[in-house]
Formats: C-alpha cells, sequence, structure tokens
C-alpha cells in the first residue's frame, strides 16, 4: 500500500502571492517539540512523529511547506490535525489539491 502523503502550508500569503512561511527553522522545530516531533539529530532534514515523518526542503529557510508522510494511519491523523489547528497551518492533499483548515 503506498504511503499517504500531505503537505503542511501557511494558511497566509506572501505580498507576492506566493505561499507565505510556516516560519524559520528553529522556529518550526522547537513549535514541533511540543508535539513529541523532532529530528534523529542536529540539522535533520526530517522530524519524526507520531505515526509520520515530516520532510522539509533541504536547505528552505524560512520554511515554506513540509511534506508530512503517514507511517501509521491510525496515529498520524490526531497529532497532524491537532498541529495544523494549534499552529494556524493548512494541510493539503497533493493528490486531490484539496485542503483542510483545522
Amino acid at each position: 500500500m503506498p504511503t499517504q502523503q500531505y503537505v503542511f502550508q501557511s494558511r497566509t500569503k506572501a505580498p507576492d502571492g506566493s505561499l507565505g512561511p510556516l516560519g524559520s527553522r528553529s522556529e518550526i522545530q522547537a513549535a514541533l517539540a511540543f508535539y513529541n516531533t523532532s529530528p534523529d539529530h542536529a540539522g535533520g532534514e526530517t522530524l519524526y512523529g507520531p505515526g509520520f515523518d515530516l520532510l522539509f526542503v533541504p536547505g528552505e529557510d524560512p520554511v515554506r511547506q513540509i511534506l508530512v508522510q503517514f507511517n501509521d494511519e491510525d496515529i498520524a491523523w490526531e497529532p497532524m490535525k491537532r498541529i495544523a489547528r494549534d499552529l494556524k497551518w493548512r494541510i493539503a492533499d497533493p493528490d486531490s489539491g484539496r485542503t483542510y483548515d483545522p
């Protein structure tokens, strides 16, 4: 079965109409630590959370979007929705183009 993938995006647009930033890498990593989501080593491009992995675009700072890959769908949905709601991020489905603003 293929891995489900989603994308965290900002709910706001930049002045040029592109995606607004989610924040700096350090701000995002600090915020996500509260949700038991962190890299396995300093400077890691992947953060590991409950039932999902978050993949940063290498070298991007500020971060404009984060790829979410599910490892365990039964566990991943609730923490992912909570992160999006609390941090005011949007969840986008790259396959369907649908978005969800919890």
